[in-house]
């Protein structure tokens, strides 16, 4: 074989080479796009079920939808629709039933595990055979009649006394094959199991533990941002190898939908949480004094939606007009 034809030869099989990567390339780049692809459909999905309107309250879906304030009274009128069912949810969620132990199946249950899903409840000797392995598992006690968190060295006698970031998840859905009878879960599912819907169709939703750990992040810190917050939470989701963002609107109302919740179950409880900063070590609130941002809210959009927590921080227009009214009466002008 001569020279030129084994050069002929070893260019074709470069070009080969070439054609095969090239190939390869854009395979992977096909998969690329469509992996894109995908995550966007998925997260305008989540707008669209965050943002769309509820059925008939609206005539005109398109007008609803390009008002932004419109749009967020409808969004508020969903949840205070849905929050009694809430707020009956939270409250038999802390009723300490008779139960019998998910492990053995034959001695009555004295420990409830947070983290033990989703068979939460044991007996005094399944909890110490399974948590002196898993000691920083969240336990509570259910011997008092009620819910009682356990320190990690404590444990029950018989007859006596993290943040993670994001998670792609997929929803429980059964069904029969006899009588093809199906079943999905619904948001008093995710309560019972400590979670938390960031809206009503909960496409997405949160651990109860991330907004304990936001509110006493708020009262050690008052001048933390929601956004900060979530920065870390975002940072912690790549670190762990996910992807996704939370979306700060979303979580926020989310976040004061269960504040209300639980404050209308500390109502049923008679618990009053409302005691003057100025006389506890602790300060909730920043000084008056202090830097603060002002808002053009003549100006500013904003939505005709009422407050969550009516006539507790802020009285009315109309009552305090009306005390200043009976104080100068009763009072003697010099």
């Amino acid at each position: 074989m001569s020279d030129s034809e084994l050069q002929k030869q070893f260019m074709e099989l470069d070009n080969l080479v070439d054609h095969h990567e090239l190939s390869d390339e854009l395979q992977s780049l096909d998969d690329f796009l469509e992996c894109f692809l995908q995550d966007l459909q998925h997260s305008l999905s989540d707008t669209s079920d965050d943002e769309a309107s509820p059925r008939g309250t609206s005539k005109d879906p398109f007008l609803a939808s390009s008002n932004w304030s419109t749009r967020q009274s409808l969004f508020s009128e969903r949840w205070r629709a849905e929050r009694p069912r809430l707020v009956n949810t939270a409250a038999a969620q802390e009723n300490v039933a008779t139960r019998i132990c998910q492990q053995c199946g034959s001695n009555p249950a004295a420990v409830r595990c947070c983290d033990c899903r989703p068979r939460p409840f044991f007996c005094a000797e399944c909890d110490v055979s399974m948590h002196t392995r898993h000691v920083l598992h969240n336990r509570d006690a259910m011997t008092a009649g009620f819910y009682q968190p356990l320190p990690p060295t404590t444990f029950v006698v018989d007859k006596a006394l993290s943040h993670c970031g994001r998670y792609d998840l997929s929803m429980p859905e059964l069904s029969c094959e006899a009588c093809q009878a199906t079943w999905a879960a619904e948001v008093v599912d995710l309560n019972r199991s400590d979670y938390w819907p960031a809206t009503l169709h909960f496409s997405t939703m949160y651990a109860t533990d991330v907004f304990f750990s936001f509110e006493e992040m708020k009262m050690a810190a008052p001048g933390l941002s929601c956004q900060a917050f979530l920065r870390m939470l975002d940072q912690r989701t790549v670190r762990f190898g996910r992807t996704g963002k939370i979306s700060t609107d979303s979580f926020q109302k989310s976040f004061f939908e269960w504040e209300a919740v639980r404050y209308e179950v500390d109502k049923i409880c008679k618990e009053e949480h409302f005691i003057c900063p100025a006389c506890t070590p602790d300060m909730l609130a920043v000084s008056v004094d202090g830097n603060r941002k002002h808002y053009r809210f003549k100006n500013a959009a904003r939505s005709e939606e009422q407050a969550i927590f009516e006539d507790i921080f802020i009285a009315k227009d109309e009552d305090v007009a009306r005390f200043v009214d009976y104080i100068h009466k009763t009072s003697k002008h010099v």
